[in-house]
């Protein structure tokens, strides 16, 4: 049984769920799959858009570009996953 359910792992979601850890709430959030957990902005707008903006006009090398960006979005993801996790927010 849960005190919360947060549905969409996106930017507004991850926020309420760092709420509910405050206020000491048993919280699920919910999204389609652990692939768009981050929601559009972290995934496939803000942060892919900027990132490829910066080091798309130095590196010519598509399949490095595409390594990079992935790794970025990974190191931004991750610990947030783990920071939820380890407060006990079941994803």
């Amino acid at each position: 049984m849960y005190d919360l359910a947060i549905i969409g792992a996106g930017a507004a979601g991850i926020e309420a769920a760092k709420y509910s850890i405050k206020k000491k709430l048993k919280t699920v959030l919910i999204d389609k799959s652990m692939e768009n957990f981050g929601g559009v902005c972290l995934n496939k707008g803000c942060i892919p858009t900027k990132f490829l903006l910066n080091f798309g006009k130095e590196k010519k090398d598509l399949n490095l570009l595409s390594f990079l960006l992935k790794d970025i979005v990974k190191k931004i993801k991750e610990p947030t996953i783990d920071y939820l996790k380890k407060n006990n927010v079941d994803i």
